[in-house]
């Protein structure tokens, strides 16, 4: 009994969390109603997680114990701090901030989205009950159950579970989204919870597709709700094999790679529409992102970085000035103080305690063009990439290039295009970079990693597919 109220009560607090800080990012619009709720549950947890688990993690570097009460004073403390911040904005609730989602369908509509619904609850609930009892073994006991395992039984950072030699290969530096959560469930249920976690996670990704539905449904995409074809793209994406198998045997890889496309997406609609609340949002989404798996960072700071090149480019009249404010540039640098902060207190842990990845590249060497052609590994990498790319993802690569392009000659969310283009290929480029300069052999790091690698920029690729044809589908065309 207390292990099903503790998986109950947990979620439901991360839900109560991230309803708290979609309120005061203007992602729920007061009034509250219960409808509005319902439809807000999905990214609702996303946040819930997105804001506790950096948070639980600043607090293990403290050298704050992981407990229950540890994880209610925190986030309590969330959920005060946005109640705050949502009363004094409360006087721009009728801005573009605080769009709302669009209402009143048209008859057809409405019951295709109720469809939709009902069967991305039985999606859910299927998978939830089917993962209970997936095994734990590979990747999962080696890095992430054992290292939730830690924190549920020393409620602290113990650093030669890191550098234990039989772990070699095993990715100390990795960051601990994902064993936080899993330690969590172990404490709120009273014991450790290894095959459960396989359906925390996939209640995770369903949110994500949740999330990314509910961004695109938002104001900032007319008529996304009267032709809603643009579902196609994240159903695809959440029936994917590699997607399901993934989640399944209880890896990172699909979780951090569907968080940092969904938090591109966020960035993507406040390009686009200049919603401060998506742009809020996706800075939460890119820290849970950069906080599962290095990949990940990596890949958030080029989504970061994209999006600044884009504000400044939008505001270059500002920059010939003596005196540029660059006013609209300040929520951009918010997002990176944010991302900074909540992912670099762990590098700093772990510099400090001198834990190294042996795939790290070598720097500065790896940054030397001199040093990337003479490891003769480019062909070799990109055929392995491209290969994988079709193997596990289908067609998905090709029907994002054709949206991208048919957005591109009927001069459709042509800024959105570029910037999807952008960090897309600069993910994928960065991938190559680091198998064509890790020191590790090829031979043993293409078996092992790369079928899993591609979905850092795939997964992207179908949430942007989704919300481009949104903008292709819109019932009012320019």
């Amino acid at each position: 009994m207390r292990a099903v109220a503790g998986f109950i009560l947990l979620n439901g607090w991360f839900l109560l969390i991230g309803l708290a800080a979609l309120r005061a990012i203007g992602m729920l619009a007061a009034p509250v109603r219960s409808r509005a709720v319902l439809a807000a549950l999905g990214p609702a947890f996303v946040a819930g997680i997105g804001l506790l688990a950096p948070l639980l993690v600043l607090s293990l570097i403290v050298g704050i114990p992981l407990n229950v009460p540890v994880a209610i004073i925190v986030g309590g403390a969330l959920i005060a701090a946005a109640e705050l911040l949502a009363r004094r904005s409360a006087h721009r609730s009728t801005s573009p901030t605080s769009a709302p989602v669009l209402a009143n369908p048209v008859p057809p509509v409405r019951w295709l989205r109720r469809g939709a619904a009902v069967l991305g609850g039985l999606y859910l609930v299927y998978g939830v009950y089917a993962l209970a009892a997936a095994p734990t073994r590979g990747d999962d006991a080696r890095i992430w159950s054992l290292r939730s395992l830690t924190l549920s039984y020393y409620h602290s950072l113990q650093p030669e579970i890191f550098l234990n030699p039989l772990q070699q290969g095993a990715h100390p530096g990795y960051p601990l989204l994902q064993p936080i959560v899993e330690a969590l469930m172990s404490i709120s249920m009273g014991a450790p919870q290894l095959r459960l976690y396989h359906s925390e996670l996939w209640l995770l990704v369903g949110a994500v597709v949740w999330s990314a539905a509910y961004l695109i449904e938002r104001r900032g995409v007319p008529g996304a709700v009267r032709r809603p074809m643009w579902l196609a793209a994240l159903v695809l994406f959440a029936l994917t094999p590699i997607t399901i198998l993934n989640v399944g045997v209880g890896d990172a890889d699909i979780t951090g790679s569907a968080l940092l496309a969904l938090g591109t997406l966020a960035i993507a609609v406040w390009l686009d529409r200049q919603d401060r609340s998506a742009l809020a949002f996706g800075a939460i989404t890119l820290v849970a992102a950069a906080s599962t798996k290095d990949e990940d960072l990596f890949a958030g700071i080029l989504v970061l970085v994209i999006a600044g090149m884009f504000v400044l480019v939008r505001h270059r009249d500002e920059l010939i000035r003596r005196r540029p404010r660059l006013r609209s540039a300040w929520p951009w640098l918010g997002t990176v103080a944010w991302f900074a902060v909540f992912t670099g207190d762990w590098r700093l842990w772990q510099a400090s305690h001198h834990l190294s990845d042996t795939v790290t590249p070598p720097l500065p060497k790896a940054l030397s063009p001199v040093y990337f052609i003479d490891r003769h590994r480019l062909h070799q990498v990109v055929t392995y990439l491209l290969q994988q790319t079709l193997q596990q993802w289908g067609w998905l690569a090709a029907i994002f290039l054709v949206t991208c392009a048919v957005c591109w000659a009927t001069r459709i969310a042509r800024a959105t295009v570029v910037f999807y283009l952008a960090a897309w290929l600069a993910i994928a480029a960065v991938i190559v970079w680091i198998y064509v300069t890790t020191p590790l052999s090829l031979g043993f790091l293409i078996p092992t990693s790369i079928n899993r690698t591609v979905g850092v920029f795939m997964v992207l690729a179908a949430l942007a597919t989704a919300h481009l044809l949104a903008q292709l589908l819109r019932s009012d065309p320019p």
